[in-house]
C-alpha cells in the first residue's frame, strides 16, 4: 500500500498508537553527558505533566529537561512531550508524508 500525502509515516504512526493507548506513562530527567534517570511513573497523562513541570522548578540545576514517555501493553515506549528549561511544554508532533 503506497503512502498518501497527509498518512503518518510508519514509525510516527506506531509511536502514536503507543501514545494513544499507553497503560502508564514515566517522567526521565535528562542532564547534558546523555545521562538519564526515571524520576516517577503515572497512569494518567495530566498528573505526569504537573510532576514533570514541577521537577523542573525543583531540580533545574541538576537537570536540563523532563521528558514523559507513554509506555505501551509491552513495554515499548514512545515520547509524549517535554518540558524545557524555562518550563516550556513541547508536545511530539508526529511526521507526515
Amino acid at each position: 500500500m503506497a503512502a498518501k500525502r497527509g498518512d503518518l509515516k510508519p514509525v510516527d504512526e506506531w509511536e502514536e498508537n503507543i501514545r494513544n493507548n499507553a497503560q502508564y506513562y514515566n517522567v526521565v530527567g535528562w542532564r547534558p553527558g546523555g545521562q538519564k534517570k526515571e524520576y516517577q511513573r503515572f497512569d494518567n497523562l495530566i498528573w505526569a505533566k504537573a510532576y514533570a513541570k514541577e521537577l523542573m522548578k525543583e531540580k533545574a540545576d541538576r537537570i536540563r529537561t523532563a521528558m514523559i514517555y507513554a509506555v505501551g501493553e509491552y513495554d515499548h515506549h514512545a515520547l509524549v512531550g517535554s518540558y524545557d528549561i524555562n518550563e516550556q511544554w513541547k508536545p511530539v508532533i508526529p511526521k507526515r508524508w
